[in-house]
């Protein structure tokens, strides 16, 4: 072979060697106006991306928007095959109506995933058509719109799987109807930035079993109202509804900034809940620690359960006979003495538990935490508690006094991962890490088999005593 046939061997195109499937699968990845260019390639890719399953427009940085409401007119008239996937990005939507012929052609060709994304942008207001609503082959829709209403007709999302919506300052109406008809959803995420109008937020899903809330508020001022008297708050305050009906609900993820009440008609079925509520303003606080507290009774057959929030009734916790795995995100305004006896005493079944010290998370740090041991020993501790984490440990006393009695009455324990805080200002009565550890290992163990592990910046140091 001489040189010239080794180079021809050497730069011998091997991708056009494809079938045409596979290199349609190639295509199918890319933005629609990029899978148009590939035809440029060699005549082997001629009209390969006309057989793409998916469809893929976005005008982002695009200066000439006739040219490209153009090419995307020509793309669709052109199309004879049905689509998978069809996602339309627009920074600034104009003439909507343009838009409702593209979605109502992909609904025509029996689109399985939507996925709309029109930003934040308020200056118009716009209805999605029916026709995607009714659409029967549609299992997958994402909403990204400040600009959107829904007004859905009383039948809808027959085959709708999975809903996920981002929405800027939605309005209450939309809010009641969109999430109130979906017989075969399985999955759905609200993102809401809200304004000054309360909102009540109704699901109705008989197949859902996964439901995620980000909910926070596009005007919280940090200089409205403040009180150094819990029991005194404002006359008024504006709190948000869930109304949620959803028999099959296993997992549930809250995150929120605003004082929202969950109402259950039915959570029986639910096994994981991860909530975090941030950010409280003292003069809501009472009405805050009735909205959280209302919620954990409402989910206290979960087996797993992750709290990150401010504050509580302690005294009113439920009883949470299920639960086998709890994570506690304990931020500076936490009673730590109040609410985790509370907890441990509780949960009859618990086998994991981590506890996570977060600092400086609501702007009222306090150094008031005093430790108080159960009067007596929980029942978990005794015969089912197996693992303790605990992360960002600073060496407070009332911490090491908590870790102390977790470890001597913890009968049944296998292992304690213990990592310290990053931040060497936070550390309290240790000026090191290590001198912090030496006084964790005098700590007396209730269980044999207990295993202490020392872990930091991911990497763990493992210290067996």
């Amino acid at each position: 072979m001489d040189s010239h046939s080794k180079l021809e061997e050497r730069v011998k195109d091997r991708i056009s060697e494809l079938p045409d499937l596979v290199l349609i699968h190639i295509v199918s990845f890319l933005e629609t106006k990029y899978a148009v260019r590939t035809s440029i390639l060699s005549t082997r890719w001629k009209g390969i991306w006309a057989f793409s399953p998916n469809l893929d427009f976005r005008d982002r940085f695009t200066k000439n928007k006739a040219g490209f409401v153009d090419f995307v007119d020509r793309v669709l008239i052109f199309r004879d095959s049905d689509i998978q996937k069809f996602r339309f990005e627009c920074s600034n939507v104009g003439d909507f109506s343009r838009i409702y012929s593209w979605i109502r052609t992909a609904v025509r060709h029996n689109v399985v995933e939507v996925d709309l994304n029109f930003g934040s942008n308020r200056d118009q207001v716009y209805e999605l058509p029916d026709s995607l609503f009714m659409c029967k082959s549609l299992e997958v829709l994402k909403v990204v719109s400040g600009c959107i209403t829904f007004d859905p007709p009383s039948q809808r999302f027959p085959s709708l799987k999975v809903l996920d919506a981002c929405l800027y300052h939605p309005n209450n109406d939309s809010m009641e109807k969109l999430f109130s008809c979906c017989p075969a959803l399985e999955y759905l995420s609200i993102r809401a930035t809200i304004g000054d109008v309360v909102l009540n937020f109704k699901v109705s899903a008989p197949e859902l079993k996964t439901f995620k809330v980000d909910l926070f508020n596009a005007y919280k001022d940090e200089d409205e109202y403040h009180s150094e008297d819990e029991d005194e708050a404002p006359e008024c305050i504006d709190v948000y509804n869930f109304f949620i009906d959803a028999p099959k609900l296993e997992t549930i993820n809250i995150h929120t900034d605003i004082l929202s009440n969950f109402f259950f008609e039915n959570a029986e079925s639910l096994v994981k809940a991860y909530i975090n509520l941030t950010d409280h303003d003292s003069s809501e606080r009472h009405t805050f620690a009735n909205c959280a507290t209302a919620l954990l009774a409402a989910v206290s057959n979960v087996k797993d359960l992750s709290l990150s929030a401010h504050c509580f009734k302690a005294c009113y916790l439920p009883t949470f006979d299920n639960l086998s795995k709890l994570k506690l995100v304990f931020q500076d305004c936490h009673h730590l003495e109040l609410l985790l006896p509370e907890f441990l005493i509780r949960s009859p079944k618990l086998e994991s538990l981590i506890i996570d010290h977060f600092e400086y998370a609501c702007g009222e740090h306090t150094n008031n935490r005093r430790w108080s041991q159960p009067k007596k020993v929980p029942i978990c501790l005794l015969s089912q508690l197996k693992t303790i984490t605990l992360k960002g440990l600073r060496g407070v006393p009332d911490e090491m006094k908590m870790a102390k009695y977790l470890l001597m009455t913890g009968k049944v324990l296998e292992t304690v991962t213990v990592s310290t805080t990053t931040d060497r200002d936070l550390l309290s009565v240790y000026t090191t890490e290590k001198e912090l550890q030496k006084t964790f290992c005098t700590f007396q163990k209730g269980s044999k088999t207990c295993v202490v592990k020392f872990v930091k910046d991911n990497v763990r140091r493992s210290l067996d005593y």
